[in-house]
This record gives structure tokens, C-alpha cells and sequence, in this order.
């Protein structure tokens, strides 16, 4: 697992060597810069996760640069260290995006405590933004818009299980696009090329669904006059959609889970 890394920007020589040791003791890796300059160069190469920063630099505005970091990284979460007289400019740095801020001098705990949350809140943010990259990447999505983790996850899901030939079950209640995720996972298998063959299970009366699945050959039973190729054959190469699959008559759901263990008829 990667070293969470934080940049202390403090033009103090001893806070900022005493705010190292106290950062590095516990798990994380730390650098200096001792003015907003060297702490744009480092924040940019370095991959910074966490900053820890006094706003009263000899050489920049504090607030512009925090509004800086807060545009290039934003899952990079920044905790302002105010000395006393300067805490409305760390409230104004809150309103900026800073996670939180703590007066000087600081209780130790606290600050680890603080540093613990930012560091939690960082990792969700960055995470979120993989899984924001991922869906722009996946355009065969179009027909799905949502804009909420839960189904920037889902998305994330679909890319997962449209690499695979695992069969899938997709639940949810009436009306929430079960359709329209089974057709992206579709389009997103090796399997596009080939058919996407949808049946409503519910919809086909109970004597003949075993036929409409696994198709019959000619008088087979009353009524049978011809050959029927079944929707398992018609769908070879592509993928069937067993919609209200639970509608499926227990007999015909013994050979259904034949075919989807062994993967043949």
C-alpha cells in the first residue's frame, strides 16, 4: 500500500522540521517547503495527498495559492495551521475548499485525528474521480446518465463483468433500466458483434417456454409441424436476455442451470 505523502508548507525552520518529525512517526512521508514557490514545484511533481499549510508566506497569498492546489488536485485535501489573529482567514480558507484548519499552538492528537479524516475523505475523492475517468472512457454508455457514486459504481461494474463470459443477474425494482444495463454490458463484450435476444419470461405461457429457449425438432409433440430453432441457439455469439427470469417453471429452471453451468444444450 502507498505511503499516504504530505507537504508541510511553513516558512518556519523549526515548526516545520517539528511538524515532519510528528507526521513521519506516524506512518506518513513528509517534505518541506518554506515558501509558496517551492511548495508549487513540489506539489505539482510530487503527487501530494495531504498538505498541511500556514498562510502567511513570505512570497505568495496563502488563500490564492490554496485556491491554486484545491483546482490542480482536487482530491488533495489541505489543512490550514493559523497562528492566532489570522483565524477569519482560516475560515475564509474553509470557504476556499481547505478541509479544516487548527490554531497554533496544537495539541499533537488533534492534528493526527485531522490528518487521519482528510487523509479518508482524500482517498474517496480520488477514487471517485478514477470511476468518473472510467465512464467517460466507456462512450458506449450514452444510453445510461447519472451523475451519483452509486451508479458511477455501477457503470465501474458493467466495464468489470462485460470482459468476462460470467453469466449475470441483474435485480432491481420495475422501471429502474435493468433493460438498459443488460444492453451495456452487451455492447461492451467480446460478444457485441453478435445478437442481443430479448425474451420476457413472464410473458410466454408455461408449456411452451422450454421450447422457445431450447427450440424442438418436428413432431416432438402435438402440434410441433416443423423445427424450431430455440432462443439458446439464436443467441451463440451474442447474449440473451432472460427477462423476469424467476417466472421460469421450476422443471424448465433444472435444464436452464444445466446450460448455465455447462454452457451447452
Amino acid at each position: 500500500m502507498a505511503v499516504t505523502r504530505v507537504l508541510i508548507i511553513e516558512d518556519s525552520h523549526d515548526a516545520a522540521e517539528a511538524l515532519k518529525l510528528l507526521v513521519e512517526s506516524h506512518g506518513y512521508t513528509a517534505r518541506i517547503a518554506a515558501s509558496g514557490t517551492e511548495a508549487r514545484a513540489l506539489f505539482n511533481d510530487w503527487e501530494t495527498h495531504l498538505v498541511l499549510m500556514d498562510l502567511m508566506l513570505p512570497d505568495v497569498s496563502g488563500l490564492a495559492l490554496l485556491r491554486e492546489f484545491r483546482e490542480i488536485r482536487p482530491e488533495a485535501q489541505i489543512i490550514v495551521v493559523t497562528g492566532f489573529g489570522t483565524v477569519p482567514a482560516a475560515v475564509e480558507a474553509m470557504g476556499a475548499g481547505a478541509f479544516s484548519f487548527i490554531e497554533k499552538p496544537f495539541d499533537s492528537t488533534v492534528l493526527l485525528a485531522m490528518l487521519k479524516k482528510a487523509e479518508e475523505k482524500g482517498a474517496i475523492a480520488a477514487e471517485n474521480l478514477r470511476l468518473r475517468d472510467e465512464v467517460r472512457e466507456h462512450t458506449s454508455f450514452s444510453s445510461l446518465v447519472a451523475r451519483s457514486e452509486s451508479m458511477l459504481r455501477l457503470f465501474h461494474m458493467i466495464g468489470s463483468v462485460a470482459g468476462t463470459d460470467a453469466s449475470v443477474l441483474v435485480t432491481g425494482e420495475s422501471g429502474t433500466g435493468k433493460e438498459l444495463i443488460a444492453a451495456a454490458i452487451h455492447r461492451n463484450s467480446r460478444r457485441a458483434s453478435g445478437p442481443f435476444i430479448k425474451i420476457n419470461c413472464a410473458a410466454i405461457p408455461h408449456e411452451l417456454i422450454e421450447s422457445e429457449l431450447f427450440g424442438h425438432k418436428r413432431g416432438a409433440f402435438t402440434g410441433a409441424v416443423s423445427d424450431k430453432t430455440g432462443l439458446m441457439e439464436l443467441a451463440d455469439g451474442g447474449t440473451l436476455l432472460l427477462d423476469e427470469v424467476a417466472e421460469v417453471p421450476q422443471q424448465v429452471q433444472a435444464k436452464l442451470l444445466r446450460v448455465l453451468q455447462d454452457r451447452e444444450f
